[in-house]
């Protein structure tokens, strides 16, 4: 967790601009409908829950994931 929150801030310092949720939900969920839980933890390192939470819209990951995911 520590190494991921560490990732984060790291990322956050390159991009200034805060993100936009709504492109999240409006670009990049709808094209997880296809892709499982467990197939996007494996490819992010995420957890399968949270990883389930996001394909549910009821979390939205850190920007540094939009692409991988």
């Amino acid at each position: 967790m520590k190494q991921q929150r560490a990732a984060e801030f790291a990322w956050d310092q390159e991009h200034r601009e805060p993100p936009d949720m709504t492109q999240f939900q409006r670009e990049i969920l709808p094209g997880l409908n296809d892709v499982s839980a467990r197939a996007m933890s494996r490819l992010s390192g995420l957890s399968t829950g949270y990883c389930g939470e996001i394909k549910r819209g009821e979390r939205a990951p850190h920007p540094r994931w939009w692409e991988t995911l």
